[in-house]
């Protein structure tokens, strides 16, 4: 490389680190029309456009410093994420191969998704659908970014844990969405109930594939320090109190199904529901 690229590649590390991206971009690609500096302008450019969250450009790049950079495993990284979001499934397999991610193992695994939403940083529990997509599992509050069923892209690079009552999951940045899934939202809430009766409740929603969230107790913010670098965030699901109420929420195709389902469980349990409003 001769010192004119060199320093040319250093300004262009500094318009990064600066945040001018449209400088950067503009050296980055001069040195690639003119074959200099070797593959870092291509790879600065993959990572560039990832963060913007610019699939076809990350992608394009990527595939060009792949061959001789110095971190495969970033740009398969990238590849990876960038086509599943173009829809180019062989170049998915073929990134996914060479980072030794199987496919089938991600399926159903259970994940904490961060979205940013109004100055805040939601966590939304979802269930992975491939190596760095999921569907969300929780009802978001009314005015969120996400719904229930949405197909995400996630980030595979762990943010830190989240706890539920019964496990650990990994922590997955937000990405995209892929698909966005129409259901109509309700929210009521609970007579006091025991644990086997709220979870019952739990069971039948599960069972009409119906989604269930407790609005009452979910904590969708981080813990402690922001200077944390992984932090940790309980998901609180269901309350370890006895008789206790909740307020939750049920997302559903149609309301009757809705309905059936708070219905069928009054009958089982005997105990009542009320307040109940669509969103």
């Amino acid at each position: 490389m001769d010192q004119d690229a060199l320093k040319l590649l250093r300004l262009a590390r500094t318009y990064l680190d600066k945040r001018d991206d449209f400088k950067a971009v503009r050296i980055l690609r001069k040195l690639i029309k003119e074959k200099r500096a070797e593959h870092y302008p291509a790879e600065w450019l993959a990572e560039l456009y990832f963060d913007r969250r610019e699939w076809k450009p990350a992608l394009y790049y990527a595939q060009s410093a792949l061959p001789h950079s110095d971190h495969p495993d970033k740009m398969n990284h990238i590849i990876g994420t960038a086509a599943t979001a173009c829809g180019k499934m062989k170049l998915v397999r073929e990134a996914w191969k060479a980072l030794d991610v199987q496919d089938s193992y991600w399926q159903d695994i259970y994940i904490g998704v961060e979205v940013q939403e109004a100055n805040r940083k939601h966590v939304y529990r979802a269930k992975m659908t491939s190596p760095c997509t999921a569907e969300i599992s929780s009802v978001p509050f009314p005015g969120s970014t996400l719904n229930a069923g949405d197909e995400v892209l996630v980030d595979r690079a762990s943010k830190g844990l989240a706890y539920d009552a019964t496990e650990s999951i990994d922590i997955l940045p937000f990405l995209d969405r892929l698909k966005r899934h129409f259901l109509k939202v309700f929210s009521c809430r609970l007579e006091p109930c025991s644990l086997s009766e709220f979870r019952m409740l739990m069971y039948l929603c599960q069972k009409k594939k119906i989604y269930f969230d407790v609005w009452s107790n979910s904590t969708v913010h981080y813990l402690g320090s922001k200077k944390q670098k992984n932090p940790e965030i309980y998901l609180g699901l269901v309350n370890d109190q006895e008789n206790s109420s909740h307020h939750v929420a049920l997302a559903g195709q149609r309301k009757i199904e809705v309905l059936k389902v708070l219905q069928d469980w009054k009958g089982i349990t005997h105990k009542n529901y009320y307040m109940l409003r669509k969103h």
